[in-house]
């Protein structure tokens, strides 16, 4: 695949917008149906009513009661059934021990269930229905294919829901082994040692990202510049004609993270390979043996642990197994970053591909290739306005830089420095993006012009198009990635025959900005043809990626999500760090980048003559991470209707309260929160399906407003929001689609969640 060749894009027809031909298909694991297990409508219709009359409310009490005697039976079902439990047994094993098992078998039979236990089964069992989460059996992806077949879609199942089970490590835990093993003395000699992606060995001086360059002495640059990694300590002893006497210096230079002396390798998707390579070069036979036979027996209990897929009483003895043997082996906890969302926990994580072959025809493509494309000109305007103010930002920190330390140059470690707390997204988007998205919905406010009061609004695309090209003109790409925008979009449909019918409606769930998020290692592990993905995100970029490896210690790295797996050797990459993830080819040491300002232009130097760069390419990555989740066209208000553009649901509607106007959620007893509740939802004329989400929570959380269990988690969700110090509002949103509107259907016809992760490039005249 030549680099102009365009074969993996399809064009959105009318736009100026490309759209890769395959895109990942992201389904819940359990059908949605599941989820009515908890549901109860007749109780909620009596608890609405019980407001009306005290024989209205003794109704509803009988209602209530009946009610408590049908869950637990259902409570005990959901326990006992075998995905629901090997799900848990691979993501919370202790929920299965101390809940699960209580709840399916209790000690005192008729005894009512621990309210924490069935609310905490509640939980996950809203996730694994609605959520279309990417994780394990319960949450499988596929690669699709777009066509311009006039069939809007062709399904093929497999035997199974999922196939290619695949359990991997964690690089976290293999890095653990590798650093138990150099702690041994006798292994010090057959590591190969290098010099730290950061520092620069300028003839006998070595510069440091941070901090004043070193001057060596001709002996030490001389061993300095041989750790290049490729000899090991022997070797360099033997080379420096220090023999053994090299070894306090490299120790000494490891101490103070000027070499890398260690068994570490890169994050990736089979690190123990990697280790293994590293340990087979140990020419000591029986240190080289030893060192293998551990990490033999932490694989060995990997694949045990792989080999009880579908059991969930083996997955909880094999889990508890490798854990045991790695805590054995490291002298480490088997588990990390305790609370953390997406933060590689645990030694492993399971991935797997859903057992389809998906077709998406032209139908749906034409739906939505118009607001589609109108949505993509406006996020690449806010891209670019959210670029120049950043370049604003680093011209003042860059002229504050000059003022404060002298010169005509300001290190570029130097200047991220002092950058970085207005690139870095805590509880908001940063103060140049935030700027950048005021002004960007206060155009979508003029374009849509939506009158106050209504539950809907709808627009046409062709109305609004000489609008937008007005108000959000197309600019140059301020960085590489910036050509990339990812949606999610959802299909509601009466399933496959109602998509071929064409009587479907497309959700906008999330635009992500200056990304491409199938580029994550999850994705990439399932395709067919990782080298045809590899081509295709070089192509996109035509060499002008500049990436910045990132250091392990960062909290988004893990295995599975970041860094990208589609990392060509055509791009050029640079270090920070003392430690990093690995690049495929040769990685630029801070050190050596300056920045310099020419012609009103602020550009990166390398010293070591790599090369002249654009300071926003440099920092795209930086950059990218900042704006990826500023696509939100419309500000947070009380109610917002459902906006359409054509048949693309632009946003649903939506609701928002502080804390305190929910005062129900404060009740002591169940039933009374869940009367109350159903007088509040009908009065404020929320749906009986929706989706809230408070600080603290990354996601949605679905509710069911008829589920008493769903219910008494949105409420625990309101009290912990209202013990939050400042504004902490509750924002609902309708579910859309709904239970009864999903397109995706397994082998026997029960509907599923999902969501099309697509990659549209940027190729309009005058943007590259």
């Amino acid at each position: 695949m030549g680099l102009h060749d365009t074969s993996h894009l399809v064009p959105l027809d009318g736009t100026g917008w490309h759209v890769w031909r395959e895109f990942v298909l992201r389904g819940a694991g359990f059908p949605v149906a599941d989820v009515l297990v908890l549901s109860d409508p007749e109780l909620a219709d009596a608890g609405e009513r019980s407001w009306r009359s005290p024989d209205d409310l003794a109704h509803y009490r009988r209602e209530w009661e009946r009610w408590q005697q049908l869950l637990r039976p259902r409570l005990r079902d959901l326990a006992a059934d075998p995905r629901f439990r090997e799900a848990l047994a691979w993501q919370n094993p202790t929920m299965v021990r101390n809940a699960l098992d209580k709840v399916r078998s209790p000690r005192v039979p008729g005894k009512r269930p621990d309210q924490g236990h069935v609310l905490a089964m509640a939980n996950y069992l809203q996730r694994y229905t609605t959520k279309n989460d990417t994780i394990g059996f319960f949450g499988p992806a596929v690669w699709g294919r777009l066509t311009d077949d006039e069939d809007a879609v062709r399904l093929r199942h497999g035997v199974e829901l999922v196939t290619d089970r695949t359990l991997y490590f964690e690089a976290w835990a293999i890095d653990a082994l590798a650093a138990r093993l150099v702690e041994e003395p006798d292994i010090l000699p057959w590591l190969v040692p290098r010099l730290v992606g950061g520092c620069w060995l300028d003839g006998d001086l070595l510069r440091r990202p941070h901090g004043e360059p070193v001057r060596l002495s001709a002996e030490h640059a001389a061993l300095l510049r041989a750790c290049d990694g490729t000899r090991d300590v022997r070797d360099l002893g033997n080379l420096s004609g220090l023999g053994d006497d090299v070894v306090p210096t490299l120790l000494d230079w490891r101490d103070r993270h000027l070499v890398h002396l260690s068994l570490d390798g890169p994050v990736e998707a089979r690190p123990e390979r990697t280790l293994r390579d590293k340990l087979i070069l140990i020419g000591e036979p029986v240190l080289r043996r030893r060192a293998l036979d551990l990490l033999g027996e932490l694989v060995h209990a990997r694949d045990t642990a792989a080999a009880a897929a579908g059991d969930a009483d083996k997955v909880l003895a094999a889990v508890a197994e490798l854990d045991e043997t790695f805590q054995r082996i490291t002298g480490r906890d088997a588990t990390r970053r305790h609370g953390e969302s997406y933060a590689g926990r645990k030694l492993v994580y399971e991935d797997t591909r859903r057992a389809l072959d998906l077709e998406l025809g032209l139908p749906v493509r034409q739906a939505v290739a118009a607001p589609l494309g109108l949505l993509a000109d406006s996020a690449s305007w806010l891209i670019a306005r959210a670029g120049r103010n950043y370049l604003d930002l680093l011209n003042r920190l860059f002229d504050t830089c000059l003022a404060h330390d002298g010169g005509t140059s300001v290190p570029l470690a130097r200047l991220l420095g002092v950058a970085t707390p207005h690139l870095v997204v805590r509880s908001g988007l940063p103060r140049p993006v935030a700027a950048a998205v005021t002004e960007f919905q206060d155009r979508w406010a003029r374009i849509l012009a939506v009158p106050p009061g209504v539950h809907e609004h709808s627009v046409r695309a062709r109305d609004i198009a000489a609008r937008v090209a007005e108000l959000f003109p197309a600019s140059p790409l301020p960085w590489s990635s910036a050509r990339h925008l990812a949606p999610d979009l959802l299909i509601a449909a009466d399933g496959p025959d109602g998509l071929r019918r064409g009587e479907f409606t497309v959700v906008l769930g999330e635009l992500h900005l200056a990304t491409n998020t199938v580029e994550s290692r999850l994705f990439v592990e399932r395709h067919p043809d990782r080298t045809a993905l590899l081509a295709a995100s070089a192509k996109d970029h035509e060499d002008r990626r500049i990436y910045s490896v990132p250091t392990k210690d960062w909290p988004q790295v893990n295995s599975r999500v970041y860094p990208a797996a589609l990392l060509s050797g055509r791009f050029r990459y640079w270090c920070l760090h003392d430690d990093d993830t690995g690049a495929p080819g040769p990685v630029m040491p801070s050190s050596a980048l300056e920045v310099h300002r020419e012609d009103e232009r602020l550009v990166v130097r390398s010293l070591r003559g790599d090369g002249e760069f654009d300071l926003l390419e440099v920092l795209g990555e930086q950059l990218s991470a900042a704006v990826v989740d500023a696509f939100q066209p419309l500000p947070p208000a009380p109610h917002r209707p459902r906006i359409s553009i054509d048949r693309l649901v632009l946003a649903r509607e939506t609701w928002s309260f502080p804390p305190s106007e929910i005062d129900w959620a404060t009740a002591k007893q169940p039933a009374d929160r869940f009367r109350a509740a159903q007088r509040w939802r009908v009065a404020r004329g929320l749906p009986r399906l929706a989706f809230y989400k408070v600080r603290g929570e990354r996601k949605p959380i679905f509710v069911d407003f008829t589920a008493s269990l769903l219910v008494d988690r949105f409420a625990k969700a309101v009290r912990q929001a209202g013990d939050q110090p400042g504004p902490a509002p509750v924002v609902i949103s309708e579910m859309l689609p709904d239970l009864w509107h999903n397109w995706l259907v397994d082998a026997t016809g029960a509907g599923y969640t999902s969501e099309l992760r697509l990659v549209l490039v940027d190729k309009r005249e005058g943007v590259s």
